[in-house]
């Protein structure tokens, strides 16, 4: 998980182009391996404790290649893949700096307050 080394300069043709993005984003959390079954079923994987994703960017990484194509290559097969979240804003926020690679989260006390008043937690 990570964010644009520059949100200025970013521009999606790596996605079309089916680009490496290494030089693009700066990625602060990496998960553990999670084995797959080569089978075709729902297979869930969820991470040893929650984390912050600053910055919304998720790239996920596919090891290894078991399908063989009619063309004698190798290929990775994925139907779905879905990212459940649940949103830190409006009492956290980020800045990204665009002279240099620091990030920073924000915490609104007073707009946390009002989020749990109205929710009815406190």
């Amino acid at each position: 998980m990570g964010h644009p080394k520059s949100w200025k300069k970013l521009n999606y043709d790596f996605v079309e182009a089916q680009e490496c993005t290494d030089d693009k984003f700066i990625w602060i959390y990496t998960s553990p391996l999670f084995p797959v079954a080569q089978e075709n079923y729902l297979q869930t994987f969820n991470l040893s404790a929650p984390v912050v994703c600053i910055g919304g960017y998720l790239q996920i990484e596919l090891l290894g290649r078991v399908a063989k194509g009619c063309d004698g290559k190798y290929y990775v097969c994925v139907a779905r893949v879905q990212a459940i979240e649940r949103k830190l804003s409006p009492p956290f926020s980020v800045d990204f700096s665009e002279s240099s690679e620091d990030v920073h989260l924000k915490y609104d006390a007073e707009k946390f307050g009002s989020i749990l008043s109205t929710c009815g937690i406190c």
